[in-house]
């Protein structure tokens, strides 16, 4: 990253924002307009804020000479003043003053030209959406940070009125690299999913990549999954847990960083 922060400093600024509850606008005052726009947007607040924050990592300096990290930094200090969390922005803020900034090559641009287009479809139950666009949001911030990959995650959140539906999730589908199926009780009752996604998915091309949404028992019967290893996080007793049982953002925040490194993993290995 441009700045030299590592991923634990922009974490720690991260959870620190939030347990403050800074608001995101106040923390952006003061920046390029033109910059601010330009931010992804996310489905949640912490993914939000992490998008926000590896982004400004990234910039050395912009147009008109300012630097948005510590612009942003400098926000979190002010309105933080009064209370314990003001030490950890000031801390950064002396860490990003006393980094020397690296400077951009062709090399650098060459690395990113290069990355390998993988389109991911999605695969849900639609009763199960708001847990999906929880942990996507999450992922999504961790795919934009792949330095061998370019993704493009597809779910049908992204049909526009009048499209047909059936036909843009088929194009969907036949288009993707690979698919990420995220496992649940309503996944496995939902008629569309068995008859018309999962057909297509598991054609032999694509790159299965099965998650562990919901609780779950996992039959020789299912649909054909029975043959893929499915990803749940593993807790410190030696138990596994779907993402639906991460109670805490801590957990939430472990289970996606360690799927993210095994879909890069899987994917590497298989297409990389």
């Amino acid at each position: 990253m441009g700045q030299g922060l590592t991923q634990e400093d922009i974490h720690k600024i991260q959870r620190t924002a939030l347990e403050a509850g800074l608001d995101r606008n106040a923390l952006l005052s003061g920046i390029s307009r033109g910059f601010v726009g330009s931010l992804p947007t996310q489905s949640t607040p912490n993914a939000q804020l992490l998008t926000d924050l590896n982004h400004m990592n990234d910039v050395d300096e912009l147009t008109d000479g300012t630097n948005p990290l510590q612009i942003w930094l400098q926000n979190a200090k002010h309105l933080s003043s009064s209370r314990k969390e003001s030490q950890v922005f000031e801390e950064s803020l002396r860490g990003l003053t006393n980094h020397p900034t690296p400077q951009r090559n062709n090399a650098m641009h060459t690395e990113t030209d290069t990355k390998i287009d993988l389109p991911i479809f999605i695969s849900y139950a639609r009763k199960d959406k708001t847990l999906v666009e929880n942990l996507m949001g999450e992922l999504e911030v961790h795919f934009e940070g792949s330095k061998t990959f370019d993704f493009g995650a597809w779910r049908d959140s992204v049909i526009l009125v009048g499209e047909g539906w059936d036909k843009e999730i088929k194009d969907a589908i036949n288009a993707s690299k690979a698919g990420i199926l995220f496992l649940s009780p309503a996944f496995f009752t939902r008629k569309y999913i068995k008859e018309e996604e999962l057909p297509r998915l598991l054609d032999g091309q694509k790159v299965i990549l099965p998650v562990l949404l919901k609780p779950y028992t996992i039959h020789t019967e299912t649909l054909g999954l029975h043959q893929f290893q499915y990803f749940s996080m593993e807790t410190d007793n030696g138990k596994r847990k779907a993402f639906s049982e991460c109670s805490s953002s801590q957990h939430k925040e472990k289970f996606v960083r360690e799927l993210y490194d095994q879909i890069e993993r899987r994917l590497q290995k298989e297409v990389g």
